[in-house]
């Protein structure tokens, strides 16, 4: 259970990254 939230969390945080990349790269 632990480890399933914290790679949610890993992978959330992955997406935001990547997100905030994207629209970094669009402006």
């Amino acid at each position: 259970m632990m480890s399933l939230m914290s790679f949610f969390l890993q992978s959330s945080s992955l997406l935001t990254i990547i997100q905030t990349l994207l629209q970094v790269m669009m402006t």
